[in-house]
């Protein structure tokens, strides 16, 4: 999906502009590979503008590739043959050749891979506007005159000029003088049985000589139904799915578009009302992932209760423990339905028996005894240096310990594995600890206070 034009274009003007003047091909080469041939590309602003916005209406990904033109522009600007002597205000390309060229530069000159990944994107971008009418109110940005090699570009100009022999990408300088050109429109937007939207946008636009070229379409706001529509099709993605690597995923992936951030615009732009319909479609993708999640966790513990269980001493039951508190510090965020709390509560009460058996032999006391211990004396003692995270973790177990609703062996479970954490702390110096290593023990016994929490609430402790 193209990059959509930002709400602050000077900024993004700037950027550009330092980008052209510094090097690598960054907006050069952001422009030049973005999309196809035609009769439209190289046509009048307005012409190029309104064709746009056709073809979004349209969901035509041909006629937005027409629009760039990039074999067209490649030709007219790109010399990668040394030829066109570079500027000496530009970083030289002289030195440059093939055989230094990576995969990344090979891919950047390759017309026909960078078509094909323009066309990626537009198959993406065009199918959202398809059906809705887009009217265009006004063009807002003074249109530019043919760019020049003896122009100077002043600060406050809504684009920048790239002039002949400057480097456009590795080996490759420009070879006529070209303007990249952010225009500022006032557009009418009518979706598919909704009232109109009026809106602001940016479309971004490639000029070589009079002519001008697609080089970013404008976001489009399609209203609520639309976000309901896209949000809806997410959810049904996640909630399809059979794991939980399976959403994060998918949930990557948005993280990686461009459409995030539009998103996020769209999102913040609408009343209360219609930000709750799309609140109710995201707590239905949080609840699918706290479900595959869940089960995730659910297998965690599985494997944790059976390495336990197979232990003959108690070191390797220590051992097991600190495995369960890494695991726990890297699955902070993960939260789990009331169902699953209650079989990882089951699964609990099995590891803490296998737990209790190895410390009553260790030890020489039973369960009585480590129920006991819990009164406030003995291993359950207040640890110095520990951070309030696990202050508080003690205190919440030693409250469990004592309710009656709780399992019995839950409860034992839950001492057992206090004083397996307390006795690895015995061998680590808290007071120089690094910081680092100290979160990370506040960040895992946050998590055990929140899931007791859960745990106790549930059973009416």
């Amino acid at each position: 999906m193209p990059a959509p034009a930002k709400s602050s274009s000077k900024g993004l003007v700037v950027g550009l502009a330092v980008a052209a003047v510094a090097v690598a091909g960054g907006v050069v080469a952001f422009v030049l590979l973005r999309g196809g041939g035609g009769a439209a590309g190289g046509g009048s602003r307005t012409e190029v503008v309104k064709s746009t916005l056709a073809a979004l209406e349209d969901g035509d990904v041909d006629q937005l590739m027409r629009l760039s033109d990039l074999p067209g522009m490649h030709a007219k600007v790109v010399d990668c043959s040394g030829k066109t002597k570079p500027r000496q205000d530009s970083e030289s390309a002289s030195t440059d050749n093939d055989a230094e060229l990576t995969e990344q530069d090979k891919a950047e000159r390759d017309v026909t891979k960078q078509v094909e990944k323009r066309r990626k994107e537009y198959e993406e971008l065009a199918p959202r506007a398809k059906g809705a009418k887009i009217e265009l109110v006004e063009i807002v940005t003074k249109e530019p005159p043919a760019p020049t090699d003896d122009e100077k570009q002043p600060e406050d100009s809504e684009g920048t000029i790239l002039k002949t022999g400057q480097r456009l990408m590795k080996g490759c300088v420009a070879k006529v003088p070209m303007r990249i050109h952010l225009a500022r429109l006032k557009l009418k937007v009518t979706p598919k049985g909704e009232q109109p939207i009026e809106q602001d946008s940016e479309i971004m636009l490639a000029q070589i000589g009079t002519g001008f070229y697609l080089a970013g379409p404008p976001m489009v706001r399609l209203g609520t139904a639309a976000l309901e529509k896209e949000l809806g099709a997410v959810r049904d993605k996640v909630c399809a799915c059979k794991d939980a690597a399976c959403a994060e995923k998918l949930e990557e992936e948005l993280k990686a578009s461009p459409r995030r951030e539009e998103l996020e615009q769209e999102i913040k732009a609408l009343s209360d009302g219609d930000r709750q319909k799309i609140e109710v479609i995201e707590d239905a993708i949080k609840a699918c992932k706290s479900k595959l999640a869940g089960g995730d966790q659910l297998a965690a513990m599985e494997q944790f209760r059976d390495k336990m269980c197979a232990c003959k001493d108690k070191e390797c039951a220590e051992k097991v423990m600190q495995e369960m508190t890494v695991w726990g510090n890297s699955h902070k965020d993960d939260t789990a339905s009331p169902e699953d709390l209650k079989k990882a509560a089951e699964i609990g009460e099995e590891l803490g028996r296998c737990g209790a058996k190895l410390y009553e032999v260790a030890t020489g006391t039973g369960i009585g005894a480590t129920i006991a211990a819990a009164g406030g004396g003995g291993d359950f003692a207040e640890v110095e240096g520990i951070p309030a995270a696990c202050e508080e973790y003690r205190q919440t177990i030693l409250r469990l310990s004592n309710c009656s609703k709780f399992p019995e062996a839950s409860r034992t479970a839950l001492v057992d594995g206090w004083k397996a954490m307390t006795d690895a702390w015995k061998n680590i110096n808290l007071k120089t600890m690094p910081r680092e290593a100290l979160k990370a023990m506040d960040d895992g016994c946050r998590q055990g206070v929140d899931a007791l929490k859960q745990a106790g609430q549930s059973m009416g402790c």
